[in-house]
């Protein structure tokens, strides 16, 4: 059960699971002194392949990582807190440490981290500065994770220069962004050639729901490891209940380890994984009109083409843009050609059942 149904971000290799061939790109990626944002949708694990390979790579290069939960931080203010938060224990601790909102890693037995400078709080007038100042402090080679990046909010332009200060007066600092494809990142990603970090797009390391057969081997490798009796039809329901995204699964292993039958450990991990979808959903919608809505129900019902979405009577470029931000922004839909007609459908069970709840 340790090794699989472990319910904290994995921070081994390991302990990591059917991510071989995303872990050897974001090596290639750290090691060449590049920049990362990993992509995909929630509970698909994406912090925990962050940290587990940032941890790998921080053991060669001898150099610590930087993680720092931003799915609640609000403001580029926010975010600028919590690095100098992460930077004072980093500097202040010759051990790991595990927080709400920040985490350092360093390597066993690593000496001096060969830290400059001196750290100042943040104050809403010299947000950019402090941001800069906490990363020029930073050892050589330090990897920051910035995960669920799209939540920081405000002036986005702000924002890129201070990165774009980063990318060339600290071109050691590896830094790896996990969320959506919005907000910071897509700014970073398609940035004009009059703004900050244009022609410096962060490598796209795409994570998306596990095939079939890797689910099932990661349930009955789990069961089996902690010893549970289970029942082929049981995986087989589960994984048509929950789909094949790591993070329900893992729950849903977790229960049946501490003792929870098979039912009463599906029906908790769906109940509370739907309600969750839900919100999320009730999130995109926000600020749109009510023809939005009854699209997102009307794909609960299966595939559905583009006339059959516009019946609904929204209009093209709503149409457009709510497909977009489901498609590539969230990896929410899939997209697929039967014949001439391209047919959009939810990827996992999960939020297509908080789609009819809608």
């Amino acid at each position: 059960m340790q090794d699989y149904f472990n319910v904290h971000p994995r921070t081994e290799l390991k302990m990591l699971y059917g991510r071989k061939k995303e872990v050897e790109k974001l090596l290639k990626v750290l090691h060449a002194s590049g920049w990362a944002v990993v992509l995909g949708p929630r509970m698909a694990g994406k912090t925990s392949l962050s940290i587990a390979t940032a941890v790998e790579y921080s053991k060669d290069a001898r150099t610590a990582v930087i993680y720092l939960n931003l799915s609640t931080a609000k403001s580029f203010r926010d975010l600028t807190v919590r690095l100098v938060s992460a930077v004072s224990k980093l500097k202040g601790s010759r051990k790991s440490n595990i927080n709400a909102e920040f985490s350092v890693f360093i390597p066993t037995g690593l000496g001096s981290l060969g830290f400059s400078g001196k750290l100042h709080r943040p104050n809403e007038h010299r947000v950019s500065e402090s941001f800069e100042d906490a990363i020029m402090t930073l050892p050589p080679n330090t990897v920051i994770i910035l995960d669920e990046i799209q939540e920081v909010k405000g002036r986005l332009d702000r924002i890129t220069r201070a990165f774009w200060v980063v990318f060339n007066e600290r071109p050691d600092i590896r830094i790896v962004f996990t969320g959506s494809y919005s907000g910071v990142v897509k700014k970073v990603a398609e940035a004009h050639h009059e703004e900050p970090m244009f022609g410096r797009p962060p490598v796209q390391i795409k994570v998306l729901p596990w095939a079939r057969k890797t689910a099932e081997e990661f349930l009955i490798k789990g069961l089996k490891g902690c010893g549970v009796n289970y029942e082929d039809v049981e995986i087989d329901e589960t994984i048509s209940l929950l789909g094949t995204l790591p993070g329900w699964l893992n729950e849903y292993g977790f229960r049946r380890c501490i003792g929870e039958s098979h039912s009463e450990a599906l029906s908790i991990v769906s109940t509370s994984a739907v309600q969750r979808a839900k919100r999320e959903l009730e999130n995109i919608l926000k600020g749109r009109g009510p023809a939005s809505r009854e699209v997102v129900r009307k794909l609960s019902e299966g595939p559905k083409s583009w006339s059959e979405l516009l019946s609904t009577g929204i209009s093209k470029p709503s149409l457009s843009s709510l497909l977009e931000v489901l498609t590539d922004g969230l990896f929410l839909l899939k997209k697929e050609t039967i014949g001439h007609r391209v047919f959009y459908s939810f990827t996992n069970p999960v939020y297509r059942d908080a789609a009819r709840l809608l």
